[in-house]
């Protein structure tokens, strides 16, 4: 004679099983999310890894572009430098942006540069208000100030072998308040027809215009046109151009 299991048997059955089942499906979704989060991450490693090789390749190839476009223009004769001077500065001071432009971003030229010298004398002529970049360094990085420039400023060379205003070494006047640029002038050792520009590779200017020029200010590249690359590496703090002035040409760049 079989004998039947009570109510209570198999409801503790059922429950065993089904905490059984439950068991497993936890388990199996454990395993899943296991699987999910390496695969993820194996992902973003791979994508980290690509990125880096990327910022590498961008990095060595600046460099390349770097060699090669100083010693383009370390070959031009001190004649055509200065003929590239005269023509840039009349070129300058012709922009309609020039006549309504009164504070204005300029620089102090290396040798091997496109020179502004010319230009900043006119533009004081005309009552432009003037300003020179100073590198101020401290314990952690150096940082790229301007300070107002007029014909009788005392001037001082840094440890770049640039020339920088020596009222600017006053610790008040490099925390002056900037009046708002209306026209940047930037030097640069290569540029193309899609306004990137390749600097130094200091960083300055790009950090310099990331923290205090406002969306008015128009930035305009001085170069010489032998300088002109079929391409420049892009990268997204790297600030592109309005205009770019050299002895030939004006370029405008939307």
């Amino acid at each position: 004679m079989l004998r039947l299991e009570s109510k209570g048997g198999l409801r503790h059955r059922r429950e065993a099983l089904l905490n059984s089942n439950l068991g497993v499906k936890l388990y199996i979704d454990f395993i899943k999310l296991r699987f999910l989060i390496k695969s993820k991450a194996e992902i973003l490693n791979l994508q980290i890894r690509s990125d880096y090789c990327k910022l590498i390749s961008t990095s060595q190839h600046k460099k390349k572009l770097r060699t090669h476009y100083r010693e383009l223009r370390r070959s031009l004769s001190t004649v055509l430098k200065q003929e590239a001077a005269i023509k840039i500065a009349h070129q300058l001071i012709n922009l309609p942006c020039y006549e309504q432009a009164q504070h204005i971003g300029v620089y102090s030229a290396l040798a091997e540069e496109a020179s502004l010298s010319i230009f900043n004398e006119l533009a004081s002529e005309d009552q432009k208000s003037l300003y020179l970049p100073v590198i101020e360094k401290d314990s952690k990085q150096s940082v790229m100030h301007f300070h107002i420039w007029n014909p009788d400023t005392q001037m001082n060379v840094n440890s770049l072998g640039i020339y920088e205003p020596q009222l600017a070494k006053n610790t008040e006047a490099l925390e002056q308040k900037l009046p708002n640029f209306d026209l940047l002038l930037l030097p640069l050792v290569a540029y193309d027809k899609k306004g990137h520009r390749l600097g130094m590779g200091a960083g300055y200017y790009d950090r310099f215009i990331e923290k205090n020029i406002s969306n008015n200010c128009l930035l305009i590249g001085v170069a010489f046109s032998c300088q002109e690359a079929a391409d420049i590496p892009h990268e997204r703090w790297d600030k592109s151009l309005h205009a770019l002035i050299n002895e030939k040409e004006i370029l405008y760049f939307t």
